[in-house]
């Protein structure tokens, strides 16, 4: 079996505007047929070149108070990447539940519940296009849960690339 390096471990960010940090808790749960199965190897045969994956991270709350869960993210995740790529194995993914802590107002972290969505680039896609796949992903999510914003962290290998910091536009 195949190994696709990504690293799903606890994360923080920060820039001039946003930081913070996400804590994964509990296990990660695959969604669709295609995406690797026994955790994070699949097939037998190892994709071409290096491995990219994207983490985006996604906190359940709108101004201060729960809203969501997961069950509202998966759907959007599946829908957006199907139009993304027709019949591609990048549709399915990981997900993990854990905690979201960051700065509302530049002054104090907040913590809520969220959850991290892995998306691997099965297909061989390549690298811009799948870097811009995951920002309008990440959009996507902001602008249908009414979220500030969505991390969006690109990894090459299993260790991070870039981060972006993805708003509603």
């Amino acid at each position: 079996m195949a190994n696709f390096p990504v690293d799903p471990r606890a994360f923080s960010w920060c820039s001039s505007a946003f930081s913070g940090a996400f804590h994964p808790r509990g296990p990660l749960t695959r969604i669709g047929e295609n995406v690797l199965r026994g955790g994070l190897s699949g097939s037998k045969k190892q994709p071409p070149g290096p491995a990219w994956a994207a983490r985006l991270i996604v906190g359940f709350n709108v101004k201060g108070v729960p809203t969501w869960d997961v069950k509202h993210v998966v759907p959007i995740v599946k829908r957006v990447r199907l139009e993304q790529a027709p019949g591609d194995p990048g549709a399915s993914f990981l997900h993990q539940l854990g905690v979201y802590q960051h700065k509302e107002d530049k002054k104090s972290f907040v913590e809520e519940d969220g959850v991290q969505v892995i998306i691997l680039n099965l297909a061989g896609t390549t690298e811009e296009a799948f870097i811009q796949q995951m920002i309008e992903l990440g959009e996507a999510l902001a602008r249908e849960l009414q979220q500030a914003e969505i991390i969006v962290e690109i990894q090459r290998n299993g260790l991070t690339q870039e981060t972006h910091i993805v708003d509603p536009s």
